[in-house]
Formats: C-alpha cells, structure tokens, sequence
C-alpha cells in the first residue's frame, strides 16, 4: 500500500536520481510511501502513456 504523502516533491525526488521532469503539474505533488518495500528500492507507478 502506497498512501503516505513524504515530504519530498516529485521535482526534488526527479533531481536527486538527476532526471528531468517536465510536466510542469507534476512537480510539486508529493512523492510517497508505503510498504512492505526494500528502502533501497523506488518504483514509479503511473498511467500508460498516451497513443499519438
């Protein structure tokens, strides 16, 4: 269960792992939490990308 909200905004996480976001609405939603997950570990869980 992925529900808790961290203190991080997704532009903030995006720089630390040295990638770009570009999607300007997402930049400061929150990233978050939850488990049971290997700390070391991140997954990106996300909506298909759109057909052109």
């Amino acid at each position: 269960m992925i529900n808790r909200p961290t203190d991080i905004d997704l532009q903030s996480l995006f720089n630390r792992i040295d990638l770009k976001l570009e999607i300007e609405p997402l930049v400061h939603l929150p990233a978050y939490f939850g488990s049971p997950v290997q700390t070391e570990r991140g997954f990106v869980l996300h909506d298909p990308a759109a057909s052109p």
